[in-house]
């Protein structure tokens, strides 16, 4: 039922951001996207389900500490699933700012992105180089597709 949960939300959040509509701000969703999630809380039983689970990753994220490790390990060791765990993190709490308006979830975003800004430009290529295309915080180079607008 997690993994149901969490490809629910990708699902909606890759279905009306891929809209046409481009007005911002959009950061995970669109405004339209949002109104669409916002009327259906308390109406839809997985609408409800997906939101509580989201907010309830953010909510923890955001008690904690932010912690951003110098990447040592390869998938499974700790500082790659830490930085696994810090997408997921900023991911819901993205999800979650923009559905409730709480700024403290935009702020944690903001500080954790902030902390990879402070380490990235200092850090070599990962020290496991398993590919061609090495990457900093991975041990292979991320590539990020951008839809045209």
């Amino acid at each position: 039922m997690n993994k149901f949960i969490t490809l629910l939300l990708l699902c909606l959040s890759f279905l009306t951001a891929s809209g046409t509509e481009t007005s911002r701000p959009r950061l995970l969703l669109t405004k339209k996207g949002v109104r669409e999630i916002k009327a259906q809380l308390g109406r839809n039983p997985l609408t409800d389900a997906a939101f509580a689970k989201a907010k309830a990753v953010a909510d923890a994220a955001v008690a904690g500490p932010v912690e951003v490790p110098i990447p040592q390990d390869v998938g499974g060791g700790y500082t790659h699933e830490k930085h696994k765990q810090n997408y997921t993190d900023m991911y819901n709490a993205g999800v979650v700012y923009q559905i409730t308006g709480d700024k403290k979830y935009a702020a944690f975003v903001r500080c954790m992105l902030l902390a990879y800004a402070e380490i990235y430009t200092s850090l070599p290529v990962h020290p496991a180089r398993f590919t061609k295309t090495p990457g900093k915080i991975f041990y292979h180079y991320l590539y990020i597709c951008f839809p045209s607008e």
